[in-house]
């Protein structure tokens, strides 16, 4: 048997990793892998030991099987491993088979596609599920919508002719805005989006949801807190109907909001018991779904960072560690990983508990992060490089300002670097 090149392997890895929205590089990966291959197509499963061998993480013994590689590229977009290989024939790297269910043509993850090649996937994935009754997405299909619309989002633009395309199909309209809010950009396309969301919100949920991001860009920003107030939603109870992640933001804002303007103590205390409700009986309060992905702490971590409160920072960590310990490993998020590593740095930061940040930096794998919060979020975790020593100073906080200028989120970055950053490095 003629023996696979080892280059024809690599690029068809890298295909792989690009439809998967993370790179290869453990055995928990290869996991994580191994089910996505299983629910893309049942019939033909690769294992998680043959995947360590495809990536190289053990040595590889052999071919591969015909099985395998063909499983292995029909999941990166093509027909066949023969279709792969004679389509990188033809091309410096692999190209797409059709629609927006294809393996991107970029080497790494945060390697930008042609715009026009965007446009017309997004364009094919409105035509496909344009009728609000049979709208089923599967994994494999999630997967690919998800990589053309962060690839969107990383390009700090979003066609507005492209969105009037979208917005004639409110069921997709609320789907790509639920599912992959444009959290970095809330102070430019993405106000834009979530008002036009709001237009059509029609639970108090969704509005609620909408108001929210919208307030927060304009915190992140430096908007006057008189125009903020407007935006938030009365918080008096924590509602079982309502998305804990809705009610978290608001709580939060509500906290940093009454916290920073000191013009109602009374309240802030209220606020903060309902914060402290969320987090010790989160689980009580809402359905067992709402807690697969620790929304909890994830949608307040930052505003209790925020407002400088250590009891509430204990707490989070209390909660973080409580959701980790029953966390099924083998359905692990790398995405939700890294957010959550960020988040728990920082309150370990705020405690003092330097070791413990440390720890929880070493987990982060930064260099395949994607989300639709990756530039917010570098900022927070280049200033805890810097906080830690594990960066030099210039080099963490350029990338801190980098971030501020591709976000327009400068209330936040002098909150970080001016207030929080001397505050735990004097801890």
């Amino acid at each position: 048997m003629k023996r696979n090149h080892p280059s024809d392997l690599k690029a068809l890895g890298e295909g792989i990793c690009e439809v998967a929205g993370f790179q290869v590089t453990c055995t928990r990966d290869c996991e994580i892998l191994s089910e996505e291959l299983k629910d893309f197509d049942a019939r033909f499963p690769v294992s998680v030991s043959t995947l360590r061998r495809f990536f190289r993480l053990i040595p590889m013994k052999g071919n591969f099987s015909t099985t395998t590689l063909n499983s292995l590229a029909r999941y990166a977009g093509f027909s066949s491993f023969r279709d792969f290989l004679e389509r990188s024939k033809s091309a410096n790297r692999p190209g797409p088979t059709s629609s927006v269910e294809t393996t991107p043509q970029s080497s790494t993850p945060h390697d930008p596609l042609d715009p026009n090649i965007l446009r017309e996937q997004v364009l094919d994935f409105i035509d496909k599920h344009s009728n609000a009754k049979d709208f089923q997405l599967t994994t494999h299909d999630f997967i690919a919508v998800q990589h053309v619309v962060l690839s969107i989002y990383e390009a700090g633009s979003f066609d507005m002719g492209l969105w009037l395309e979208f917005k004639k199909h409110r069921h997709l309209k609320e789907f790509i805005l639920e599912q992959f809010p444009p959290l970095d950009f809330m102070h430019t396309f993405g106000q834009a989006m979530m008002e036009d969301y709001l237009q059509t919100a029609s639970s108090a949920g969704q509005k609620a949801y909408a108001q929210g991001l919208i307030a927060a860009g304009h915190v992140a920003h430096g908007t006057p807190w008189k125009k903020v107030f407007p935006l938030l939603v009365p918080a008096r109870t924590l509602s079982p109907h309502i998305h804990p992640l809705i009610q978290c933001r608001n709580l939060g804002l509500w906290m940093h909001a009454l916290q920073t303007t000191g013009i109602d103590n009374t309240a802030l205390q209220r606020i903060r018991a309902l914060v402290r409700r969320a987090l010790e009986e989160g689980e009580s309060i809402w359905p067992v779904w709402c807690h697969q992905q620790c929304f909890t702490v994830m949608n307040l971590s930052d505003w209790v960072v925020l407002a400088e409160d250590t009891e509430l920072a204990a707490l989070c960590i209390q909660r973080l560690r409580t959701f980790r310990a029953t966390q099924d490993h083998y359905s692990r998020n790398p995405i939700l990983d890294n957010l959550l590593n960020v988040r728990a740095a920082w309150h370990h930061l705020l405690l003092g508990q330097r070791e413990d940040a440390l720890q929880m930096m070493d987990r982060v794998r930064w260099a395949s992060f994607r989300s639709v919060e990756t530039h917010a979020l570098s900022m927070w975790y280049y200033t805890a490089q810097a906080a830690l020593d594990l960066l030099a100073p210039k080099v963490a906080l350029a990338n801190v300002t980098r971030a501020a200028k591709i976000t327009s989120y400068h209330a936040l970055e002098e909150a970080l670097v001016k207030r929080l950053l001397p505050l735990v490095q004097s801890s």
